[in-house]
């Protein structure tokens, strides 16, 4: 199940991302950045126990923020 993160720190970094959702089976991450490589505090990723993720971890605190998780609403292939 592809899930919308937001609201994350801007300073937490893809390694912690990849970390905080492993146990949820991550497949595939992709954290969005701006043209100058800074990451814009939301990300799309591949889990395979989306369900319990967005459950879990919706409104969740991290580091004073409360993280945004939702299913993905598809819009094409975003491989490119």
């Amino acid at each position: 199940m592809r899930i919308f993160i937001g609201n994350f720190p801007f300073d937490f970094s893809e390694d912690e991302l990849k970390d905080f959702l492993a146990p949820y089976g991550l497949q595939r991450l992709n954290m969005v950045r701006d043209r100058n490589g800074i990451p814009r505090g939301f990300a799309f990723a591949d889990l395979e126990d989306g369900a319990a993720a967005v459950s879990t971890l919706d409104d969740q605190p991290v580091n004073g923020r409360g993280l945004r998780v939702c299913p993905a609403i598809d819009r094409g292939d975003w491989d490119s």
